[in-house]
């Protein structure tokens, strides 16, 4: 019994790896790269989601943050809908990647969360420039949500 328990919780655990860091701009033709500097707090979950349905068993055995996944996606608006960037699998505290994305292009930034809690939340966009490196700085905390 124990055995399966386990089992099932490692499942459970790993499963929120289905979706992590993805990249899908590789043209470096008109493109700019982009460093990210992202603070994530648990407060900042807590604050913008919820705990889903038939979770009970999860948040007594591993706790509400355990079993989660946050990503954060930047997303463009095109004529026929939206075009993903990226997707970028964040931890807890102070996360810093590079991103490759399009010149004179504006993203939304959302950030959703996976697991025992399940939510999304619009942080808001950057502007790409021409040329030249750029840094983005996101905090993600239960009181303040900016993007620098």
């Amino acid at each position: 019994m124990i055995k399966k328990l386990s089992i099932i919780i490692l499942a459970l655990i790993l499963s929120g790896c289905a979706e992590c860091t993805k990249h899908f701009i590789i043209d470096r033709t008109n493109a700019t790269n982009v460093s990210f500097d992202v603070t994530l707090d648990k407060g900042f979950v807590r604050s913008m989601s919820s705990i889903g349905g038939g979770e009970a068993a999860m948040l007594l055995l591993v706790g509400p943050f355990t079993n989660n996944g946050v990503l954060l996606v930047g997303k463009e608006n095109i004529p026929s809908g939206e075009k993903m960037a990226f997707r970028q699998r964040l931890s807890w505290g102070k996360n810093n990647f590079e991103v490759l994305l399009n010149n004179n292009t504006t993203y939304q930034l959302v950030a959703l969360v996976q697991g025992t809690r399940t939510g999304s939340k619009n942080v808001g966009s950057i502007q790409v420039g021409a040329g030249g490196s750029q840094h983005c700085t996101i905090n993600l905390l239960e009181n303040e949500v900016s993007v620098k």
